[in-house]
């Protein structure tokens, strides 16, 4: 007789914690990472990072000192070549070298040799290129001059309104606009498109309107028109006389100033008109005369 037992003592081991698995799983791909960031790092070098350009110019792998001569010879004369621009249908040229505007290899290219730490430069530099902007040093007064001159040369400036007094009548001769450089607009189109682009660059005209508004012009008609509608009294002493109206136009005239048409009298044309009437009260003046009598000069 034969009889089998199962011991009541004997236990299956327990399997480990649920997530330890996963967490293992995390560590694996963090010790990947940081051993693919290593690698990255050790095949950056100590050049530039490869397949780096500035404006088409390989410069990967070399050192700063070698980039910048070579940014040199390739993009040298580009910098210095004179800069096409555009004023409306005008095409003109811009001398960088007299303008303010010059290209620093050496600057371009400063701090980017040696290994590359920046996790964000090394994927760019894992896709195979890396493209470097070029550093543009600005002379901004030299700058603004060259504009200033330009515009000196190209702006068209507005006519002013007009007051023209026809006979007895006053007309308003309307203002016309004008059109001029923006200059601060056209520093800037020329700092920024400089050696970055071939094509000519095009230098924003706008409107330049007349500094008398159209309500002043209107105020001066106004103003002219009530002065020539009548004659003027003119009393000295016990005389009086009148200003014809005609002569008052002939004598009145405006002139653009401080935003507004200042009026003006011409005093001899007046005085002509009346001087007959004004004659018994008039004294005709001389010349002073320079006399030494007694050894005292005497005036």
């Amino acid at each position: 007789m034969s009889t089998t037992t199962t011991p009541s003592d004997e236990t299956t081991p327990a399997a480990g914690p649920a997530w330890r698995r996963p967490l293992l799983w995390v560590g694996l791909v963090v010790l990947a990472l940081v051993a693919a960031y290593a690698a990255l790092v050790a095949a950056s070098g100590d050049g530039l990072p490869r397949g780096a350009t500035v404006l088409g110019v390989p410069v990967g792998g070399l050192s700063e000192q070698q980039a910048a001569a070579k940014l040199e010879q390739e993009l040298g004369p580009r910098a210095e070549a004179p800069v096409e621009a555009t004023i409306g249908t005008t095409t003109i040229s811009v001398v960088p070298a007299d303008s303010g505007l010059a290209f620093d290899p050496e600057a371009t290219v400063e701090g980017l040799g040696g290994r590359i730490w920046n996790p964000i430069a090394l994927l760019a530099q894992l896709g195979g290129s890396l493209e470097i902007d070029p550093v543009v040093v600005v002379d901004t007064p030299a700058l603004e001059a060259t504009v200033a001159t330009l515009a000196g040369e190209s702006d068209n400036p507005p006519v002013e309104p007009a007051i023209e007094i026809r006979g007895t009548t006053a007309v308003l001769v309307p203002g016309v606009n004008g059109s001029g450089l923006d200059q601060p607009a056209s520093v800037e189109a020329l700092a920024s498109s400089y050696l970055v682009t071939d094509e000519p660059v095009t230098l924003p005209v706008v409107e330049i309107a007349p500094t008398v508004p159209q309500e002043k012009a209107d105020e001066a008609l106004a103003a002219a028109t009530t002065a020539i509608s009548a004659p003027v009294a003119v009393t000295v002493g016990d005389i009086e006389a009148a200003i014809p109206a005609a002569v008052i136009a002939r004598a009145l005239a405006f002139t653009a100033e401080g935003g507004a048409l200042v009026p003006s009298l011409d005093g001899e044309v007046l005085r002509t008109a009346i001087r007959d009437e004004l004659a018994p009260v008039e004294k005709p003046g001389r010349d002073a005369t320079w006399k030494v009598s007694t050894g005292r000069p005497v005036i």
